[in-house]
């Protein structure tokens, strides 16, 4: 009776564990889910208010272009001077500011796909390479993954390695933005895979690629 007894409460024991574990699972995957939610209508609602100032810029800068404009137009070339001296840093400054914030708006429309790992596109072509290249060669998508190295080209040209085995190449307008990230950064990549690289072709190169994410 008592060999039976204590099985029973080891059944039960374990019937509680195996339920806590499954409640666990449910309630992370959850707080995943939540925390993801969140941080996108974080990132929507600060794109949002950004736009809104760099509207406001646009309105605010409007009088000082216009100005210079009409200067130019009277043949007062030594006022418009005066005007572009005063006025060009400051309008510089705000246009590039425009410019990272319409890039960031643009996440969410262009960037609109689930981004690939290195290790889909390694798992890919060892099960079917020939697949692998009717589905992903010559295609453009978001490669997701940590810094490994920044280098660039003999010819200037600025690349990425990402860790499992991804090597990204930008135009050299990228440089700037590049040049902020740090080894094991994880970043999300827009570019055209050209196909595998090196020997053994272990390496998925892409070319004409954007930095989607982070946006400096």
């Amino acid at each position: 009776m008592k060999r039976e007894s204590l099985w029973c409460i080891l059944v039960l024991v374990g019937a509680a564990v195996a339920a806590a574990g499954e409640d666990h699972a449910e309630r992370w995957a959850r707080l995943i889910e939540e925390r993801e939610s969140r941080e996108a209508e974080e990132r929507k609602a600060r794109v949002l208010q950004d736009l809104d100032k760099a509207e406001a810029m646009r309105k605010e800068t409007k009088p000082a272009w216009e100005a210079i404009e009409t200067t130019e137009q009277e043949g007062d070339e030594t006022k418009a001077s005066y005007y572009r001296k005063k006025l060009q840093p400051i309008l510089d400054g705000q246009e590039r500011m425009i410019e990272r914030l319409n890039r960031t708006e643009s996440l969410e429309k262009r960037y609109a796909m689930d981004p690939v790992d290195p290790a889909t596109l390694t798992a890919a072509y060892s099960t079917n390479a020939i697949r692998a290249d009717l589905d992903y060669k010559g295609k453009r998508f978001l490669i997701e993954g940590n810094v490994l190295a920044l280098d660039t080209t003999d010819d200037g040209t600025p690349g990425v390695m990402l860790a499992g085995g991804a090597v990204c190449y930008f135009d050299k307008r990228w440089i700037e933005d590049l040049a902020k990230l740090e080894k094991s950064d994880l970043i999300v990549v827009y570019g055209l895979f050209a196909g595998r690289l090196g020997e053994p072709r272990s390496w998925h190169g892409f070319v004409d690629c954007e930095l989607a994410w982070p946006v400096f």
